[in-house]
């Protein structure tokens, strides 16, 4: 079982930088390997995992390290060939044997100048 949230960036956000913050949590009952993101399928590397949520321990207390449970990464959007109005970030989390994951669609508001 692998459950995740994306705090940021908020469902459907207006962009308007060409550094993406991206943050929210994750958890499984097994030990968590990898986070990965993708924008519009582009793989774009792998998000920092074990930062503190003790919200997370609150509501998970049986799963092994869910007050540790936090990710963050920073994504340049700049680079991107395939950077629409519209576009999907994708957080994959591996765990062993298995993977799971989530999308957020954001709007890069720097495309509507």
């Amino acid at each position: 079982m692998i459950q995740i949230s994306i705090d940021l960036p908020d469902a459907n956000a207006a962009i308007s930088s060409t550094l993406l913050e991206i943050s929210g949590w994750a958890i499984a009952n097994r030990p968590i390997q990898k986070i990965s993101f993708f924008i519009n399928g582009e793989f774009l590397g792998n998000a920092t995992h074990g930062f503190r949520r003790d919200d997370v321990g609150a509501v998970f207390p049986n799963i092994p390290g869910s007050d540790l449970s936090g990710y963050k990464a920073i994504a340049d959007l700049y680079p991107l060939m395939d950077l629409q109005r519209e576009n999907v970030l994708k957080i994959e989390v591996f765990a062993e044997n298995e993977h799971s994951f989530v999308e957020c669609p954001f709007r890069y508001a720097l495309l509507d100048e």
